[in-house]
């Protein structure tokens, strides 16, 4: 039965950062970062950092995915300092506070979580500074190309005035990197904040980072998969931020909010063949309205994109250790030892991704693990 792409893709919460008052975060103790122990997570897993940003003097850091700055007033604190606390989730951090929010709230509705959240920051007078929302799309609903077509030709309506078109492709002409910027990106921002919206090639940006894609772009198991990722993005900064989660909270739904915000930043439309300059007249594509209809229907699912360690392990048993096999036959012929090789690749740096793959592993009981290398040694069976 063919996938309707319109009705398949998927709506996450991609970045997040807030601001709260210090004595606002205070447990009853008075020990900071009640938020972090709110959310479940251990101080002790968090790096502490000499300096700060935002003219803040210090920072606390998981992975380079979470982040916390804030003063210690046993040091000399910046004339320009908001004498704010300052929380900052990256992508791979928001997905990692989504899956605290479903334990914490005990619920399996990604939507009610974040919902239930944001009430919470309300109560605790924080201020969400930035947003990012995000709409996945892997079966084709969105069309990089066709979006660029419409832009160049100025087939479109759009509040913003703006537009930006990055694209990199290989002498074979492949897609190695492709975004399209609609609105300011860029630049200062007022205090009332500012929206923008970029399209990107998410399967070419982790193709050039050598990250496993998702099953349903690349299927390891079967061999198939869509080999289509396009993401859609509305970012929210300053004020704009805490407007879309105050909307989101009184509709209830990110998906609502999502459809009238992305209308107004672009529209594309038919040219109609008599050549009426008034856009205002011209008809939406149906594609861009399919498109609009199906993300206010979407609501927020498991944000996961990346590998766990099930996963990790299903990827190097299915992708890598046939490989290693073929070098350690080749190196007994040829004197080398390929586990020899590996261990002494030093200097290795973690992705985030991997630091979150690494704290979350931690968090395993032993039971899991043994689970999961029981898998890795008896092989996968191939997806019928």
């Amino acid at each position: 039965m063919a996938i309707n792409p319109y009705t398949s893709m998927l709506f996450k919460v991609d970045w997040l950062s807030l601001v709260i008052e210090p004595s606002n975060d205070l447990d009853e103790h008075k020990k900071p970062f009640k938020l972090l122990r709110y959310l479940g997570y251990n101080l002790s897993d968090f790096d502490r950092t000499s300096s700060g940003r935002f003219f803040l003097n210090s920072g606390l850091n998981l992975g380079n995915y979470l982040m916390v700055y804030y003063d210690d007033v046993s040091k000399d604190v910046s004339k320009n300092s908001s004498h704010l606390v300052v929380y900052v989730f990256t992508g791979q951090g928001s997905t990692d506070l989504a899956k605290k929010l479903n334990k914490k709230y005990k619920t399996d509705d990604w939507q009610l979580a974040w919902i239930k959240f944001f009430r919470h920051l309300k109560r605790i007078k924080a201020r969400v500074t930035r947003i990012d929302a995000a709409v996945d799309d892997f079966y084709g609903a969105l069309n990089m190309f066709k979006i660029e077509k419409k832009i160049r030709a100025k087939e479109m309506r759009s509040s913003r005035r703006r537009f930006n078109i990055i694209k990199q492709l290989d002498s074979a002409g492949d897609v190695k990197g492709f975004t399209i910027y609609v609105g300011q990106s860029r630049g200062k921002v007022s205090k009332n904040g500012n929206y923008y919206c970029r399209f990107y090639d998410k399967r070419a940006q982790y193709i050039s980072k050598n990250a496993v894609l998702p099953k349903e772009v690349e299927n390891l198991d079967s061999g198939g998969g869509t080999n289509h990722w396009v993401r859609a993005e509305i970012a929210f900064q300053k004020a704009k931020a805490q407007n879309f989660v105050n909307e989101v909270l009184n509709t209830g739904s990110f998906g609502i909010v999502y459809r009238a915000v992305m209308r107004d930043i672009v529209e594309f439309l038919v040219k109609p063949r008599k050549g009426n300059i008034n856009k205002s007249r011209w008809k939406v594509c149906d594609w861009w309205e399919k498109f609009l209809d199906g993300v206010e229907k979407t609501n927020l699912s498991d944000p996961e994109r990346d590998l766990d360690l099930g996963r990790l392990l299903h990827w190097i048993r299915v992708s890598v250790v046939g490989s290693i096999k073929l070098l350690e036959v080749l190196g007994k012929e040829k004197n080398f030892n390929v586990y020899n090789l590996i261990s002494q690749c030093d200097n290795v740096e973690f992705s985030k991704k991997q630091e979150r793959l690494l704290n979350n592993a931690r968090a395993m009981s032993k039971e899991e693990i043994a689970f999961y290398l029981k898998q890795f040694k008896q092989g996968y069976k191939k997806d019928g």
